[in-house]
């Protein structure tokens, strides 16, 4: 706390030094500046006045009791007020504050440093915690401390508490000011000058002042009623301080107001998004009304109004966007209703760094997550099946395998021929291999004979050709067994296309197309605006529709549509889904931008935010919101399949497999196609031999 209260002394030096240029110029500026009548007439505005001690007194204990810990704001509208004695007191309490002057205040208007003076005054600074404001005004009509507030933003920061201090009567004034709007807990101290006061009706508040409580020297408290006047704002008057007794009711100046709306509007621009926002427009003009049909929202709102006992109404924003930055702070669509301040909520949008300084969010009710939409993998051509057992690295090896160990073959019969006839052995009738001809095509013809399985029609007679026959003989077996079991499995189990799952997969599948919708949203951004490699590649070529011609091009395959989860799988469930089931649209793995989803937007400084994030945090933890969620799905559904009746789309049977031709066709081509080779190599001899002859 000491430290604290240094750190204030050494910032209110530094005020003072910024503004004591202004000094010389006070006086005049004072008289050309009617400040009014004082504070309190009865009560000398000097440091001995009891009256005024006392009524600074109640304030410093009010602050002490309710909000120890706050970090205060002093505004003296008036110099006709000593207030030694309030700032001694919190001196004495190591209580760090600020103090602002009228003129200070001038000068702060005039100037308008907003980024700076926010800041500087504890308002804008949210490491501070606990915030408050005291403001003494005057008896006139020309107060400037709502202007002043409103240049520091504190209608966007809801929860600072504000304590006025002046004379009976300018409660409203003062409680219902502008900049105060937002303001959840703000009171108003006024002392009573004489027992004459309030004998009649005040205004606005409807309640008659009794003869004790205008007891001279009393001090009267009011509060804003937030919801109390049928849903709206309302002065009351909360409690009465007596010089000798105190409080006479010991009231909770800051009570919870959220309890209870009183039938409340709240006014909601929306955006279809089904299955969280559908709707039914009331006319085709911009920014109509819309009755909400069946879905999330709907059964939200619901829920809130019925604890809350609140009321909504939904309307379209004018240009019917969620909301793009157009430059000069401005945006659209939902954003720009709620920047404005025409809707306190947008439902349905989805946060990023730019819409988090401008709006404020809920938390996110319903993971939303970016990803990519394709056809289900589908069957493989039937002619390919005799070679999709080996991976083509795999063939590549078995080739060339064979073609080594046949060159390997020949060198070893070749070279034992050479040591032979060095040696001048006697063949003795012996065979030295299976060729009588030592040539390269039948060592490597002999090596793919044996790959087949076929009996070699002659064995070496040396020992090295028959270790080498057996090791080839051993490799060939161990090969061909592998392979016609992996055929027998391919040929069971139909083989599918690769899944798409990621955007590096579908960036390597060859002749593919994607697109998305054109809503420029989040997603469309993480595409557009991103550095990563892949997704600039995604971007120089995304196509630009709406929902059903992109899923149109989808259901034809290699076309690839980025969308939402829950949006596309609504869509899937009611457009491309049998009565069984089974869709023949796949949705990816992989999920983008998984911290998005469904939240709603809020304008800042909306002081009901944290009650609507209460109701939904409780409906997220009883799973109501995921249970309503799936019931729409199936809903959907259903009212789709009985819609259009019988769909195209069919799950194929494949609970029992029987191998047909049409599984053996590509032992058929490759039968054909080597009698085909086998004919032409034929033609060839013959005409070669032809040839020799005639020469």
């Amino acid at each position: 706390m000491k430290v604290a209260s240094y750190v204030s002394r050494f910032r209110f030096l530094q005020l003072c030094v910024v503004f004591l240029h202004g000094v010389a110029t006070a006086e005049s500026f004072q008289s050309e500046q009617s400040l009014g009548e004082p504070l309190v007439k009865k009560y000398a505005a000097n440091e001995g006045s009891e009256g005024m001690n006392e009524l600074q007194e109640v304030i410093g204990e009010v602050i002490e009791d309710h909000f120890p810990d706050c970090h205060l704001l002093v505004i003296k509208e008036t110099d006709d007020v000593n207030m030694d004695f309030f700032l001694r007191n919190l001196q004495m309490r190591n209580r760090p504050f600020v103090l602002v002057t009228r003129l200070l205040m001038m000068q702060v208007i005039k100037e308008s440093q907003t980024a700076h003076l926010s800041d500087y005054f504890l308002i804008g600074r949210k490491t501070t915690g606990c915030r408050a404001v005291v403001v003494y005004l005057p008896d006139s009509s020309n107060s400037i401390f709502s202007n002043f507030l409103q240049i520091l933003n504190i209608s966007k920061n809801p929860y600072i508490k504000v304590l006025g201090i002046g004379l009976p009567g300018g409660e409203r004034d003062f409680l219902m000011s502008h900049a105060l709007r937002n303001t959840i807990h703000a009171l108003y101290f006024s002392m009573v000058l004489s027992s004459r006061e309030g004998q009649s009706p005040e205004a606005g508040l409807g309640n008659r002042l009794v003869t004790s409580q205008n007891r001279e020297g009393s001090i009267r408290v009011y509060l804003r009623c937030l919801f109390c006047d049928a849903g709206n704002s309302q002065v009351i008057l909360t409690d009465t301080w007596f010089p000798k007794t105190g409080w006479k009711y010991e009231r909770n100046f800051f009570p919870d107001q959220f309890k209870n709306f009183n039938g409340h509007t709240l006014r909601m621009a929306v955006k279809s998004f089904f299955p969280f926002a559908d709707f039914i427009p009331d006319t085709d003009e911009p920014g109509s009304s819309v009755q909400f049909v069946d879905c999330l929202e709907v059964r939200m709102l619901r829920e809130m109004a019925r604890k809350l006992n609140l009321t909504f109404r939904a309307f379209l924003s004018v240009d019917d966007e969620w909301g793009q930055p157009i430059g000069n702070g401005s945006w659209t669509g939902l954003v720009a209703a709620m920047m404005k301040e025409d809707a306190d909520f947008g439902t349905c949008l989805f946060p990023s760094a730019k819409r988090n300084a401008v709006v404020d969010f809920t938390r996110m009710y319903a993971p939303e997550p970016f990803l990519i939409v394709t056809l289900k993998p589908q069957l493989l051509p039937r002619y390919l099946a005799i070679i999709r057992p080996f991976t083509m690295t795999m063939w590549a090896a078995v080739v060339a395998s064979s073609v080594v160990v046949g060159l390997s073959f020949w060198v070893l019969h070749k070279g034992w021929l050479d040591i032979s006839s060095r040696l001048k052995e006697p063949r003795q009738g012996r065979d030295m291999g299976p060729p009588e001809e030592s040539s390269i095509s039948h060592a490597i013809f002999y090596t793919w004979g044996l790959l087949f399985q076929q009996t070699p029609f002659k064995n070496p007679s040396y020992f090295f050709g028959r270790l080498w026959l057996a090791c080839w003989m051993i490799f060939s077996f161990l090969i061909l067994t592998t392979y016609k079991s992996a055929l027998i499995a391919s040929l069971s189990v139909p083989q599918m296309s690769e899944a798409v799952d990621s955007i590096p997969q579908l960036l390597n599948q060859k002749g593919w197309t994607w697109g998305m919708e054109p809503h420029y949203s989040v997603g469309w951004q993480f595409l557009t605006e991103s550095t990563n490699p892949d997704n600039q590649m995604v971007a120089k070529t995304l196509g630009v529709r709406d929902i059903a011609d992109e899923m149109k091009l989808v259901s034809k395959g290699k076309h690839a549509f980025f969308t939402w989860k829950n949006y596309v799988k609504s869509f899937i469930a009611a457009e491309y889904t049998d009565k069984n089931g089974y869709t023949p649209m796949h949705i990816s793995r992989q999920h983008y931008l998984e911290t998005s989803g469904s939240y709603w937007g809020c304008r800042k400084g909306a002081p009901f935010l944290r009650t609507i994030i209460d109701i939904k945090q409780h409906l997220f933890e009883g799973h109501l919101l995921e249970l309503w969620l799936n019931q729409i799905f199936r809903e959907t559904a259903t009212r789709a399949r009985d819609k259009k009746g019988d769909t195209a789309y069919v799950q194929e049977d494949r609970k029992q497999i029987v191998l047909s031709l049409n599984h053996l066709q590509g032992a058929f081509y490759a039968y054909f196609i080597g009698q085909l080779l086998a004919l032409l190599a034929l033609i060839t001899e013959c005409l070669q031999k032809r040839c020799l002859t005639s020469n």
